[in-house]
């Protein structure tokens, strides 16, 4: 199991509905809950959603589909093509969210699960520092939320993602590469990929600092 991945967010008989995307991060979230899945006497439904953003999408949702065959997991799929919508990035969020919920009703699931780490706190803080939020948003993201009265759980947001790179190698797990994961279309990516960077420079330990400052600010919002 990985380090600091937080096995309370997780009950005894919970269906969890987990969100897949065949990438690194995800793989590695599904290979820790199905080592729970017999001591817990868990069920794992995976859902897995094809933006259509690139030709070869089709491939991620295959690999997916595959994975789950040998595991024998549910698995449910969301075919997004919408592709020149209007801020595309806000509204694929809202209808992958949706689609999780829908497939937690369909199945009597009763939490989702999603592969957010620690690196992508503190992205998060950082966007919502420069351009402006509510304070309850300067927490960046929280272990437990809710949407649509579904609990959505983040069991491995206080892991980095050097933590996850660290465990695929070590227990050989395969995944999918997605290219425009390199590219800087979207914010997120101009922040990992310069903004961050400078931050770790400056100190080495500033993860930390955006977790310490995450918990501050939630526990002055409660």
């Amino acid at each position: 199991m990985l380090n600091n991945f937080n096995q309370n967010l997780i009950q005894e008989n919970d269906h969890l509905i987990v969100a897949v995307s065949g990438g690194i991060d995800s793989m590695v979230l599904l290979d820790n809950l199905i080592q729970l899945k017999k001591a817990k006497a868990l069920k794992i439904s995976i859902a897995h959603v094809d933006h259509h953003k690139r030709d070869d999408s089709f491939k991620d949702a295959d690999f997916v589909k595959n994975y789950e065959k040998k595991n024998q997991l549910d698995f449910y799929l969301y075919h997004l093509k919408d592709k020149d919508y209007h801020n595309f990035h806000d509204y694929a969020h809202k209808k992958r969210y949706d689609f999780f919920v829908d497939v937690a009703h369909q199945s009597d699931g009763n939490k989702i699960v999603l592969a957010h780490h620690l690196d992508d706190l503190a992205e998060t803080i950082m966007m919502r520092l420069v351009r402006g939020s509510s304070f309850e948003g300067y927490q960046g993201m929280n272990e437990k939320t809710t949407y649509q009265s579904i609990n959505i759980i983040r069991p491995m947001l206080f892991v980095s993602k050097k933590e996850i790179i660290a465990y695929q190698k070590e227990n050989n797990i395969e995944y999918r590469e997605d290219a425009s994961n390199q590219e800087d279309d979207y914010t997120r990516n101009r922040y990992r990929h310069h903004i961050m960077p400078l931050l770790e420079k400056e100190n080495p330990q500033y993860l930390d600092k955006m977790k310490q400052f995450s918990t501050y600010i939630s526990k002055a919002y409660d």
